[in-house]
């Protein structure tokens, strides 16, 4: 593990390093039926959901499951909350609809997520938001959509903490979405997507 260094300035308290061992696979190689491969996912890194009543869902992951709170943006916009050393596993955000906002694929470093992106680009499913990396998390990001709307995250170096970690309240602004500012920022139509209205037949 080695110290973040190009994160985001202003994080405060608790040691954080980055999470670069990939489900014991390493290398960028994911693992199938327990024989590595030659490119990721390497493993689950986290899910977000939406939810249509976030304090309760927040109490409910906090006071009943035993989830702590990593940090948050202002107004409890979305919640960041782990239950390992992970900076988040689980993220809650408010939504019309309960359902899966997108869920996050960890690859073994920054240069994976940009191989990541190569390959999806090679079989014909672009980028719809990044490469970037995170502010809450300090994670690269690159997202994209499946075959019907489901947005997926390609994602690399999320901050591990211990119990020394103290949660913060971020502003909900482009810059911490992005620190790095090259993602080209977030779309209406991404937003749409994360909300993952209900559906029926073959997709959108």
């Amino acid at each position: 593990m080695t110290e973040h260094t190009d994160g985001p300035p202003g994080e405060t308290g608790g040691e954080a390093t980055e999470s670069t061992e990939a489900g014991g696979a390493g290398g960028g190689q994911g693992v199938e039926g327990g024989v590595p491969h030659a490119y990721g996912p390497d493993r689950l890194s986290h899910i977000v959901l939406n939810s249509v009543d976030l304090p309760a869902s927040k109490r409910f992951y906090t006071e009943v499951l035993g989830f702590q709170v990593s940090d948050w943006y202002e107004n409890d916009q979305m919640v960041f909350l782990r239950c390992n050393e992970l900076h988040h596993c689980i993220v809650l955000a408010p939504g019309r609809w309960t359902s899966l906002n997108h869920v996050a694929f960890e690859v073994a470093s920054a240069d994976e997520v940009m191989r990541a992106l190569g390959r999806m680009r090679a079989a014909g499913f672009d980028t719809v938001w990044g490469p970037g990396r995170h502010g809450p998390g300090g994670n690269v990001f690159c997202y994209f959509t499946d075959p019907v709307g489901n947005v997926i995250e390609y994602t690399a170096e999320l901050l591990e903490v211990d119990d020394t970690w103290e949660a913060r309240s971020w502003e909900r602004t482009p810059e911490n979405a992005d620190v790095w500012g090259t993602s080209g920022g977030i779309t209406p139509d991404v937003i749409a997507a994360m909300s993952n209205p209900p559906r029926t037949g073959s997709g959108r």
